[in-house]
């Protein structure tokens, strides 16, 4: 699960927009990722320690997406 994330963590950073921003596309792909680690045991705060996504930008796109 960690090479995962950290393969999740390169795709996040190298397709941010010049206001930092992530697309709704890929956030609905990142979504699937962080449930699958979230259902095997992690908690969402080492989740986004490992992307290198604020703990409340996780909330955010899990409610919004």
């Amino acid at each position: 699960m960690k090479t995962e994330l950290s393969k999740l963590r390169q795709q996040l950073e190298n397709k941010r927009d010049s206001r930092g921003r992530i697309s709704a596309a890929i956030r609905r792909d990142a979504l699937i990722i962080l449930e699958r680690a979230h259902q095997a045991g992690m908690s969402y705060r080492p989740i986004s320690k490992e992307i290198g996504v604020n703990v409340h930008t996780l909330h955010y796109w899990r409610e919004t997406t």
